[in-house]
Parts: structure tokens; C-alpha cells; sequence
């Protein structure tokens, strides 16, 4: 006798047990209903000769008898007379033996795949006397592996076209290839296989999409680390064809483990069709997918602020950046109105210049304006008016922006570079300023950086700031 006491787990039980030899007892609480999904599944002729399972239960609602009334004694079905079964359950208004037949039709129905799906698992006996509630503990790892060879091997999991079913798909969200699962994804798509798994059951076809993403920049990075260790090659020197090569080859080897996790957590996602996303089936929906929304009007090619890798030289997600918070200065300087020396003995502040802060002061370079309040009265008289950018000594406007200066902070000025700051960007947009890149894709200043071009960021700063020092428009600097 194998005796199993459980929840919602228990009614698993039924057809394990007696597929081995000897008996089964069942003690289960308020997943009696799984039970029953059990017990059908002996009556349906899963049983064999002098086998049979013993179900009590304990239910939270009235159960109904095979006549559809609720039962006030024990009832016992036969299993092709090969087996019996015995099923004693207790409503809430009393004694009631006999399970909701209708529950039982739904185990019988769709045989191993409606009990599975009812998240029951299998007790193995491993021998006379076998009891898994003596004491010991749980170890999943003696039944999950063969219950779910035999629930992907039976095609439990299978979807096909059905014009007789009504269709549910989820899609599943890709993990990405380059990592492990975590317990974000446990809980995720436990809670999809629920829904799939009661679909299933409800009659639908339902079909569990699986599949893995390549990562973007996260693969990319990985893969360019080890072929720079291992053979001295860059991205650029190996080519677009044979980066990808090795992304699939990376894919091959660590990709396999993120779909064998999501095996052992045993979700029921439809195998045969998994995909990558770098494969040639999806690489075509997205070349189709760009292309009609290009030909439709719906994209558009045009200047954008973006996250840019100056190592792997490539664009970056917002959500893949990493901040990190350093030591650095607050440099404070001048910037001349136009027709007036802002470096005289008798220079004013707000009248022949106005000062900026900024901790990147080699980005003063690709500057189009200085902002101000709307609302800063210091400032009024000068909105409208042009500034001289120095080091480049190109005019830029002074223009007003609530969104973007804060009279409280500093001096109330900020100068405005849409091409290398977010907030700036915005700003750019709303009043039609012109977005300069000074910054080739290595991290070293371009052509519109003047006599600054060629010079690495850093350098670069270094240099701008003893330039600035030198024509008397530094007002000082501060430890930030």
C-alpha cells in the first residue's frame, strides 16, 4: 500500500500508483477535485488487475453524485473489472462520498494530459510497503524527470491548426540566452503555464510559444570578449557574417540550458516550436515587419539621442546601462553676450556674460544655446538675445525653458547640448535647436569639435579647461 496525503498536489496520485502494483490511498484537502481526475483516469481503463485506489477527501462545496444529486454514501466503480475504485469525500453540509462526475469526465477525456495538467504529480512505489508520508523528505528529483519525459513524449504539449477548437497562444517573453533563469522567471511563467494548462482542459487548442532572445548587446559583449582573449579579433575584423556565425555557435552552447530550466521547472510549452531570435525565420518577420512600416509612413529615419558603447560601438537600451557614480567637478565658467567682453575689469555678470556649470565641459564643444527660466527676472532682458560659444566662437541663442532651468540651481543658466545630454535633447525638440555630435563612434571628438578633433574625451576635457583658464572665462572650480 503507497499511502499519499496532500492538498492540491494529492490527486496526481491516482494513476501513478496504480500503474505500479499494489494499492494507493489518497489524503487530500481542498484538492480532492484533482482526485477525481485521478480516479477517472483508473475507471477509464488505466488500471490493471488487482490494483485499485482509495480517495478521501475533503471539499469546501457539495459534491454530486453519478445522478446528479449529492451522494450520502460510498460509492465503488469498476474498471473494466480489472481494478476497483473507492472515492469518500466530506462537503460542506455533510458526509458526501462520490466525486463531481463532471470533473471525472474531464481526467477521462483528455487521459494523461488532463491529469497532468491539473498540476498533479506522480507517486512512484518503489515496493510493498513503500509510504511517502513517513516523515522522510520530499526528493523531486525520483519522479519529475520521468513524469515529464512522459507528458512531452505523449505530445501532451502539442498545438496543431484546429478548425474544431478555439485558439489560446501565449507567447512566451524570451529570457535571454546569455544568463541563467531567476526566480522573476519561476514565477512569470508559472503563472502562464497555469493559464495554458486550465485552457487545455477547457478544450482549447492552446499552444505555449517557447523560445530564447539573442540578447543585443549583452551576447554581443560576450562573444567579442572571448574572441579578442582567444584570437586577438575584433567585430570589425571578423565581419557582420561571422559575428553572427559566433553568436549562433554561443547560442548553441548556452542556450540549450535556459530551455532545459524551463523543462525541470516543467512547463508545458510546445517544444517543437521553439525559436531564436537571430534565426532565419524571425530575422525575415523583422526585415517584413521594418520594411511595411517604413513603406506605410509608421517609421522614419532621423536624428536621435541614444546610449552609445564606445568599445563594442554600438547603441545601447536604456535598461542595459549601467550607472555608476564617481568623483569629478563642477567647472564654472563664462560665456560672453554677443558684443560685450565678459573678461574686463569692469565685466558684469548677467549684462557681459552669463555663467554655466557643467561636470563635462568638453561637451561645451556641441553647445547650441543657453537656457533660462521664463520666469527669472534676472534674465528677462537677455532672452532673445545670442551668446558667444568660446573656444569655437560660433553664436548661440539664450533661450527660455521652464522645463529644462531651475532658478534656484546655480546660476540659473544651463548651457544646452541636445546632441549629448537627455534632458538637452528634449529641450532640442521643444524649441528647434540644432543637434551637434562632436564624438566619433570610438569616443574621440569628430570634425565639428574644431582644433579639439582627433583628441580622446578625456584629453579632451583637459585641454578645454587649461583653453578656458587661459582666456580668463574660468570662475571656478568645485570638488562634485
Amino acid at each position: 500500500m503507497v499511502t499519499v496525503v496532500g492538498g492540491f498536489w494529492a490527486g496526481g496520485a491516482g494513476w501513478a500508483g496504480l500503474t505500479r502494483g499494489g494499492r494507493l490511498r489518497v489524503l487530500c484537502g481542498g484538492g480532492a477535485g484533482w482526485a477525481a481526475a485521478g480516479r477517472a483516469l483508473a475507471v477509464a481503463g488505466r488500471s490493471s488487475r488487482n490494483r485499485s485506489l482509495t480517495v478521501a477527501a475533503r471539499f469546501g462545496w457539495p459534491r454530486l453524485g453519478s445522478d446528479g444529486r449529492e451522494t450520502d454514501g460510498a460509492e465503488r466503480y469498476g474498471s473494466d473489472g480489472r481494478g476497483t475504485v473507492t472515492v469518500a469525500a466530506r462537503s460542506a453540509s455533510g458526509l458526501a462520498p462520490g466525486p463531481d462526475w463532471r470533473l471525472a469526465r474531464i481526467g477521462s477525456d483528455l487521459t494523461g494530459a488532463g491529469l497532468m495538467a491539473c498540476g498533479a504529480f506522480w507517486i512512484r512505489q518503489y515496493g510493498d510497503g513503500a509510504v511517502m508520508s513517513n516523515g522522510g523528505s520530499y526528493d523531486p528529483r525520483a519522479i519529475e524527470g520521468e513524469t515529464y519525459r512522459f507528458w512531452e513524449e505523449g505530445g501532451h504539449f502539442r498545438a496543431e491548426p484546429n478548425a474544431a477548437k478555439t485558439p489560446y497562444v501565449v507567447d512566451i517573453p524570451l529570457p535571454n540566452v546569455t544568463g541563467a533563469l531567476h526566480l522573476g522567471h519561476a514565477l512569470n511563467n508559472t503563472l502562464q503555464d497555469i493559464l495554458i494548462r486550465q485552457k487545455r482542459m477547457a478544450g482549447y487548442e492552446a499552444m505555449w510559444m517557447p523560445g530564447t532572445d539573442h540578447a543585443g548587446i549583452a551576447t554581443q559583449a560576450r562573444v567579442e570578449k572571448e574572441l579578442k582573449a582567444k584570437e586577438g579579433l575584433t567585430r570589425h575584423e571578423l565581419g557582420r557574417e561571422g559575428l553572427v556565425e559566433r553568436i549562433w555557435k554561443w547560442k548553441e552552447e548556452y542556450g540549450g540550458r535556459i530551455l532545459m530550466q524551463l523543462r525541470r521547472m516543467g512547463f508545458s510549452c510546445d517544444w517543437a516550436r521553439a525559436r531564436f531570435t537571430l534565426d532565419e525565420v524571425c530575422a525575415k518577420a523583422v526585415y517584413e515587419a521594418f520594411f511595411r512600416w517604413f513603406k506605410d509612413g509608421l517609421i522614419y529615419r532621423g536624428t536621435r539621442l541614444v546610449n552609445w558603447d564606445v568599445h563594442l560601438q554600438t547603441a545601447v537600451a536604456d535598461d542595459e546601462v549601467i550607472y555608476e557614480a564617481v568623483k569629478g567637478h563642477f567647472w564654472h565658467y563664462r560665456y560672453p553676450i554677443e558684443g560685450h567682453d565678459a573678461t574686463g575689469p569692469n565685466a558684469r555678470a548677467g549684462e557681459d556674460y552669463v555663467v554655466i556649470a557643467t561636470t563635462r565641459p568638453e561637451t561645451m564643444l556641441g553647445d547650441t544655446a543657453v537656457c533660462v527660466h521664463p520666469s527669472d527676472e534676472r534674465y528677462q532682458h537677455l532672452i532673445g538675445k545670442n551668446c558667444v560659444l568660446p573656444l569655437m566662437n560660433r553664436k548661440i541663442p539664450i533661450i527660455a525653458d521652464g522645463l529644462l532651468a531651475k532658478k534656484e540651481l546655480g546660476t540659473g543658466c544651463v548651457k544646452v547640448t541636445p546632441g549629448h545630454d537627455p534632458k538637452d535633447y528634449a529641450c532640442g525638440l521643444r524649441n528647434n535647436l540644432a543637434m551637434i555630435n562632436i564624438l566619433t563612434p570610438d569616443g574621440k571628438i569628430n570634425a565639428n569639435g574644431g582644433s579639439y578633433a582627433g583628441l580622446d574625451r578625456y584629453e579632451a576635457r583637459k585641454k578645454v579647461v587649461a583653453d578656458l583658464e587661459q582666456l580668463g572665462l574660468m570662475e571656478k572650480i568645485e570638488p562634485y
